[in-house]
């Protein structure tokens, strides 16, 4: 709690030496007593900061365990996107094997056709 303190009898002596008469000084010193006391339970205090720094704390704590958490997932994840492209990438690698295989064949293989129709082209004449 704030050390500060209102005297309200010092106040009321105040306004008396100023003028005031005694209902009126008695008035003012106590709403300004009251408005003293409303700022008061205004304040935080020293639990009050202990809380929110320990609150604090566990928030930080809290989002160091989620961001290593969301890291790990990452890291899961790429990994098996990783997988998945290699997987695929041999895939790929293996269809075009195949398909140079049998362009291979069909070109060697026309290519006898238009011997062989050379050879007998050739033989006719």
């Amino acid at each position: 709690m704030n050390g500060t303190t209102f005297d309200a009898l010092a106040a009321v002596g105040t306004l008396r030496d100023a003028g005031f008469e005694d209902r009126q000084a008695e008035a003012v010193a106590g709403v300004v007593r009251h408005a003293v006391d409303a700022d008061r339970g205004a304040l935080a205090t020293k639990a009050d900061i202990a809380a929110l720094r320990a609150d604090q704390a566990a928030l930080r704590a809290d989002t160091r365990a989620d961001i290593a958490a969301l890291r790990a997932d990452l890291d899961t994840g790429l990994a098996s996107v990783r997988s998945d492209l290699d997987t695929g990438l041999a895939g790929l690698r293996a269809d075009i094997a195949a398909l140079e295989n049998r362009l291979t064949s069909r070109f060697f293989g026309g290519l006898l056709a238009v011997g062989g129709l050379i050879v007998a082209a050739v033989k006719l004449l």
